[in-house]
């Protein structure tokens, strides 16, 4: 037994072998799906072999594929795929592309599929017809066992697939643009139909002809029938216009649940989409996909309804971000070690930001917003302006954010795991993030700044303001904190190891103090700390003098294992208790 490899480029000429993706020479991949399955028709079951052909090139393949003379079954059979190793094999966003290979003949059938050459998998391709009188798969009597996924089909003749015993399609977006009559016609058998997107049909978006089909998460919309003669079909957590079939989602309105279904974008519109876990999982049902159209794996208790699968955003790594000046901001966001950002300037501000290995934003001015920077899954978003910044970011992915503004800035960053966050300005500034697994967050400003965050592991804050500073911290390990103010000063941090923290300020400090392994070589300043809670040294070990003077604490001041190289001052000492 043997697996065959070859490739289909049209960005190549006939007459090469088909052997290599090459565009010259004698082993150069062959020019259309035509030439390939005339050179390549053969015995697959005597042979003993399996056979892959991969295709690519943004040139469109005008050739078609009928397999009259293969000979294949459920061992030995054939499959056509996108390309991934290829810039223009496999389209994974799930919106039709001429950037990538598809196979769009100028007559016949796209696929010609005869009873002899069973079992033949098309995946990862983009697939149009626009004859009225053809189809995109045409199964002749008897032919079994095809599967069909990840594909993005153009139906716009009158079947776009014409299934018989036992086809397999999932994971597909199948679109008739409002000019193909039928989705999906199954003509016999068994078919399992499952996570696919069928929508745009005159006529009907899944017709089971009274056949014993089951179709699971499938998003069917905008036909003038969704599903037809069902009798004896399994229709199970679909969702649809017409509600057909058991545990059915309405799929109504269509811009709530999709990101722009106007522009053929399918995906689920956001973790609020009817779409998003309304699925039946693999865990119950062994038929579900356990992979998307884009390659992503679905919820095995849970999954969306559709091709494609809703992703919270997952971010694994550290950030450490600090904002620091009245009139001039510096930051540095280090996201593991692939990111990181800056802004500098009195009234301008300039902002870099690189994540994994490439993309770079930046913008300046005074009264004007300019915000851009989209790469991978990540995003990076800046934004300036005299009067009034507001910012909003929710994405999929990661998120650096900054804003500065003369009156009032208010940012908002709702992310599964991960946020980076900054903000400065002349009134007040407010800042939010919740994150499980990382967070930098810094805020400066003459009047107020206020910060909330909590976080498992891995932060580093400072916050430096004339009139007054909240922060709290909640935090596992790692951590340096540090917050200075003329007027008032309001910490709490709570930490198991590894922690530096000092606090200073000639008025009040309203909350418990907890400092454990604090290690310095200069002088440690307490002086003139007022405390309405306890105040707890612990582990801590100077080598030059320590002024604990005019403390002031309400409640117990605790000092366990001081040491020091020379006398500490621990004049004028004041508890309550």
């Amino acid at each position: 037994m043997a697996l065959v490899t070859r490739y289909i480029n049209t960005a190549s000429s006939a007459g090469g072998d088909g052997t290599t993706n090459g565009t010259t020479g004698a082993n150069r991949a062959y020019v259309s799906m035509a030439e390939w399955e005339a050179a390549e028709n053969t015995d697959l079951v005597t042979a003993t072999d399996t056979h892959i052909v991969y295709c690519s090139g943004t040139a469109a393949d005008t050739s078609n594929c009928d397999n009259s003379g293969w000979t294949t079954d459920a061992t030995y059979f054939v499959t056509i795929s996108g390309n991934p190793s290829s810039g223009t094999g496999y389209n994974d966003t799930g919106i039709y592309s001429t950037s990538f290979y598809r196979l769009d003949p100028a007559s016949g059938h796209t696929f010609t599929c005869r009873s002899a050459a069973d079992s033949w998998v098309v995946e990862k391709l983009q697939l149009r017809q626009t004859d009225g009188n053809r189809r995109v798969f045409e199964a002749q009597n008897g032919t079994d066992d095809w599967t069909i996924r990840k594909c993005i089909i153009r139906g716009e003749g009158e079947k776009t697939i014409k299934s018989r015993l036992d086809w397999i399609i999932q994971n597909n977006v199948i679109d008739g643009r409002g000019v193909g009559k039928i989705g999906i016609s199954c003509e016999g058998g068994a078919n399992l139909i499952y996570n696919n997107v069928i929508t745009g049909f005159t006529d009907t978006g899944i017709n089971a002809n009274g056949n014993a089909i089951t179709s699971k998460n499938n998003a069917v919309f905008n036909n003038a029938d969704d599903f037809r003669n069902i009798g004896s079909a399994t229709v199970d957590y679909n969702a649809s216009d017409d509600l057909d079939g058991t545990n059915a989602v309405n799929i109504s309105p269509w811009a709530d649940a999709f990101t722009d279904y106007t522009t053929y974008d399918y995906s689920p519109k956001d973790a609020s989409s009817v779409l998003v876990g309304a699925g039946i999982g693999s865990a119950t049902d062994s038929n579900v996909p356990t992979e998307d159209l884009t390659g992503t794996i679905r919820s095995t208790s849970a999954p969306s309804i559709g091709a494609i699968e809703f992703v919270a955003t997952v971010f694994l790594a550290t950030i450490t971000e600090s904002v620091v000046g009245l009139d001039s901001v510096s930051s540095l966001a280090t996201l593991g070690s692939s990111v990181a950002e800056s802004a500098t300037g009195t009234d301008e501000v300039s902002s870099l930001t690189t994540f994994g290995s490439s993309v770079a934003e930046s913008a300046t001015g005074t009264d004007e917003v300019s915000s851009l920077a989209t790469f991978g899954s990540s995003v990076a978003e800046l934004a300036t302006g005299a009067d009034s910044v507001s910012s909003l970011a929710t994405l999929g992915s990661s998120v650096a954010e900054s804003a500065i503004g003369a009156d009032e800035v208010s940012s908002l960053a709702t992310i599964s795991l991960s946020v980076a966050e900054s903000a400065t300005g002349t009134d007040e500034v407010s800042s939010l993030a919740t994150i499980s697994l990382s967070v930098a967050e810094s805020a400066t400003g003459t009047d107020e700044v206020s910060s909330l965050f909590t976080v498992n592991s891995s932060v580093a804050e400072l916050a430096i303001g004339t009139d007054q500073i909240s922060s709290l911290a909640t935090i596992a390990l790692s951590v340096v904190e540090s917050a200075i103010g003329a007027d008032l000063i309001n910490s709490t941090g709570v930490f198991g190891s590894s922690v530096i923290e000092t606090s200073i300020g000639s008025d009040l400090i309203t909350c418990n103090l907890l400092w454990e392994v604090i290690d310095t070589f200069e002088t440690a300043d307490w002086n003139n700390i007022n405390a309405s809670q306890s105040v707890t040294w612990g582990a801590v070990n100077t080598e030059s003098a320590t002024d604990w003077g005019n403390i002031n604490a309400s409640q117990t001041v605790t000092w366990s294992d001081v040491s020091t190289d020379v006398d500490p001052n621990w004049s004028n000492i004041n508890t309550k208790e």
